[in-house]
């Protein structure tokens, strides 16, 4: 790939993320008027954030794995 090629894609990568940011955080989120719009938005939260720590330990789970049968490859 030519360098002003690899140039302009980056900089197509950076106006992309940019973008999609501003577009998910220009305005304000409305706020919970009622307990239970609390108690869901507290749940979703904890839902996300579960869903994340299992994701990052099958992540963890998988690279330990690959190292552990690298180095037993290795030590033969």
């Amino acid at each position: 790939m030519p360098r002003n090629a690899l140039t302009n894609y980056s900089q197509l990568k950076i106006y992309t993320t940019f973008l999609t940011v501003k577009a998910h955080l220009d305005g304000d989120l409305p706020r919970p008027r009622s307990k239970g719009e609390y108690v869901f938005v507290i749940a979703q939260l904890l839902f996300g954030l579960l869903l994340f720590a299992t994701v990052l330990g099958h992540v963890a789970n998988i690279v330990t794995s690959v190292s552990t049968a690298r180095k037993e490859f290795q030590g033969m």
